[in-house]
């Protein structure tokens, strides 16, 4: 469904919130819209799946943790993947899991791996290649950020994920790795 959640403890932010998923009204300006809005208003069970959600949200950053622990021992020393370390920086809840695919084969060993019931992604494509951003703004080309895209395969990750599926990606990558060659 449409909507989300947002947590903050700054009243401006939330009234801004508000507003920009009731259509950009505010309920004390007679329905009148003040802003730019969408519909993002969630219903009642999404809302209840999303605070049950919430109270396990440490439970299932820590099981996606381990499963990327899992895929970066698997892959570490795999031929023709390079993983992307966790920045020193900062915390990666692992919302995907992206490796590098070595020459321009990326698109064919996806294609492999959906032909074993295994689905990828290359990931967001790059804002300044996005047709509107493109005749809006006439952004420069970026040579780095379209190389690493073009390379990038988001490998299956989500909280339930078990070693037994981890291994049939793995497996699959494998494969795949060394039939596209």
């Amino acid at each position: 469904g449409e909507g989300g959640m947002v947590l903050t403890d700054r009243e401006d932010i939330a009234v801004r919130a508000r507003v920009y998923g009731n259509h950009g009204r505010q309920r004390d300006q007679g329905g009148l819209a003040i802003s730019v809005g969408h519909n993002y208003r969630m219903s009642e069970f999404h809302a209840a799946l999303g605070l049950w959600a919430l109270e396990r949200l440490g439970e299932a950053i820590d099981r996606r943790k381990r499963a990327a622990r899992r895929y970066d021992d698997a892959l570490r020393s795999m031929e023709g993947v390079t993983i992307i370390l966790e920045p020193g920086r900062a915390e990666w809840n692992r919302q995907s899991y992206p490796v590098r695919i070595q020459g321009e084969r990326r698109e064919r060993i996806a294609n492999e791996l959906r032909k074993k019931g295994i689905e990828t992604s290359p990931g967001p494509l790059p804002a300044h290649i996005h047709p509107y951003i493109v005749a809006s703004l006439h952004p420069p080309r970026l040579s780095e950020t379209e190389s690493a895209y073009e390379g990038t395969l988001l490998l299956p990750m989500y909280a339930a994920l078990t070693e037994n599926d981890q291994s049939q990606v793995i497996g699959a990558l494998q494969n795949a790795l060394a039939s596209c060659r």
